[in-house]
């Protein structure tokens, strides 16, 4: 190729073959941009609703998504349309291109795409050089070789630089893409007008055939729970509506993992068969058995589903003190007691009582039951502390047996009522086992007569005295120099002094 800046004008030929090329690279470069921004927007509309329709994400993620969306879109738009669409194209960079896949060329399209623009770029020098005899020889010879590139490029098809499988394939992509939206929007208007309702973050969900719904479970945050006490066994319950044109469908699936991360899943038990018109809907019924650890799952049914469900194992209500505050009849004027048990207590007959419980939780209902009687008896949780509750128990009569069944705040019972056994005890005259000990039946006058033996009462002994009757007097009575004062047993007794009883 030539240093020497000679006035040369380029071929006609030349200049709108270059011309031709530059529009065709940025129609190649167009049409491949726009086809990479309507496949990435074609995959995002049917990748979003297939998820929107299928998991139903909340808001929340669904505006994660659809930023995700944009920002892939925007990155392909700029990385495959505006960044190359615009990028000035140089007739010398056009004519290397050409020479590169035309080598017939000879660089001669080079040289005279070169000579021409130093032409244009310093008009002064090719003025000052023109009348020299070396520049009126490299003129001819650049005159030459523009006129063989001119008569090359005749035969050049520019169609040829360029891959348009590749295109052709992209651009069908995207037509397929665009026309299935197309369709989409014309067959099922409804659904894509949902669609662009739920695209503008509508709270609303989906319409479905199948619309299943479960009983027993509460919402906390994201999760609809149910409580079951550690080991026990659930009992699932599921219902497909059958009206309002819904349908059941075939089979309910559970769908579970649990806190280890093992996965499994389980068909639920179809309870009859439901009729329009007659039921309001099908009935699904599945079994946890013995239920030591969190469960979660979802629910599958048709077009349906029901996710976030957990089972969270909660520990049963249980008695951890129990305490009667009796008070005595007042015949046996004793201070009231606290008497600490387990299942079986024994009160006086006639005593009042109230029941002190403790449990290990906090409760929101007590049930207090005399089967015999068939009747509930009022019960109090303390409002202070809903451990603790109390409950009285009237005059004591006779033998009673309680059933405690106890609600904690996680809605779990204990598995069977606690049992509480209430004796009532007779108020017998106390036990007097006392004989003269080491004297026969003859004694002195003077005589001390020692005792010995035992003085019991169950409740305690309050007062004790000699009776004692001289000839034919009355009956009198002597007391001891130290009474009881309640001992439930008396070992010592003073010996009797008979001078004391003749002088008295």
């Amino acid at each position: 190729m030539s240093n020497v800046a000679l006035p040369l004008k380029m071929p006609k030929r030349v200049n709108r073959k270059m011309w031709l090329l530059r529009w065709m690279v940025r129609l190649y470069v167009g049409l491949e941009g726009l086809a990479a921004i309507v496949l990435v927007s074609g995959i995002a509309f049917w990748l979003g609703l297939c998820i929107d329709w299928t998991f139903e994400p909340v808001r929340e993620l669904r505006m994660l998504l659809w930023g995700i969306a944009l920002l892939v879109a925007f990155y392909v738009s700029v990385r495959y349309f505006f960044s190359r669409a615009f990028v000035r194209l140089p007739d010398t960079s056009l004519a290397l291109l050409v020479e590169r896949n035309f080598p017939e060329l000879k660089e001669s399209l080079v040289t005279t795409v070169e000579a021409a623009d130093r032409s244009r770029s310093r008009p002064q020098d090719n003025q000052g050089r023109a009348g020299s005899v070396a520049a009126e020889g490299n003129w001819a010879l650049l005159e030459q070789t523009s006129q063989e590139a001119s008569s090359a490029m005749k035969d050049i098809r520019l169609s040829g630089i360029f891959r348009l499988r590749p295109l052709l394939w992209k651009l069908s992509l995207a037509v397929v893409l665009v026309g299935s939206i197309v369709l989409f929007a014309w067959l099922q208007s409804p659904v894509f007008g949902f669609w662009m309702d739920r695209l503008q973050l509508s709270e609303t969900p989906w319409p479905r055939l199948v619309e299943l719904s479960v009983a027993g479970f509460e919402e906390r945050g994201s999760e609809l729970v149910a409580n079951v006490a550690r080991d026990d066994d659930f009992e699932l319950r599921a219902f497909a509506s059958i009206e309002d044109e819904h349908t059941a469908p075939e089979s309910v699936e559970i769908r579970y993992r649990l806190s280890d991360g093992r996965r499994g899943r389980h068909t639920m038990t179809r309870i009859g068969e439901a009729l329009p018109g007659r039921d309001k809907w099908q009935a699904f019924e599945f079994q946890f058995n013995n239920v030591a650890e969190d469960v979660w799952f979802d629910l599958v049914g048709g077009d349906d589903r029901i996710r976030s469900l957990r089972l969270q194992v909660v520990e049963r209500p249980q008695i951890i003190r129990t305490v009667v505050e009796c008070e005595y009849p007042k015949y046996m004027q004793k201070p009231s007691r606290s008497i600490p048990f387990s299942s079986r207590v024994e009160l006086p007959e006639g005593a009042h009582a109230v029941c002190r419980v403790e449990s290990n939780k906090n409760l929101t209902h007590v049930t207090v039951h005399e089967p015999v009687a068939q009747v509930d008896l009022p019960v109090s949780i303390h409002s202070d502390n809903k451990r603790e509750f109390e409950f009285d128990i009237d005059v004591a009569t006779e033998d009673r047996v309680l059933l405690l069944t106890m609600t904690s705040e996680d809605d779990v019972e204990n598995r069977e009522p606690y049992r509480i056994v209430l004796s009532a005890v007779q108020d017998l005259p106390p036990e007097v086992t006392v004989r003269v000990r080491g004297i026969s039946s003859a004694v002195t006058a003077q005589a001390r007569i020692p005792f010995m033996g035992s003085l019991v009462d169950q409740y305690g002994v309050e007062e004790m005295w000699y009776e004692y009757q001289i000839d034919q007097d009355a009956p009198e009575r002597r007391f001891p120099s130290q009474q009881p004062q309640g001992r439930l047993e008396v070992l010592q007794f003073d010996p009797f002094d008979l001078v004391e009883a003749d002088t008295g």
